[in-house]
């Protein structure tokens, strides 16, 4: 998914990379709060963390000096 928003030149660069893992990791903890709490509200909350996040990260690197 991330790829589709990101020129191809900058898939290998380590700001993408750890976007994309930050962003995977916060998909994959909401998840894991998703199948324990079925259906209940919690899992509502943690999906529109991780949707919430996936949006938010991204942009808030693009306004950070690059790393070393």
């Amino acid at each position: 998914m991330t790829r589709d928003r990101v020129e191809q030149e900058h898939w290998d660069s380590p700001a993408f990379l750890r976007v994309n893992h930050l962003s995977s990791a916060a998909r994959a903890s909401a998840f894991g709060v998703l199948v324990p709490t079925l259906p209940h509200a919690g899992s509502v909350g943690a999906l529109a963390a991780a949707a919430w996040f996936t949006g938010w990260y991204p942009a808030q690197r693009r306004r950070m000096p690059p790393h070393g």
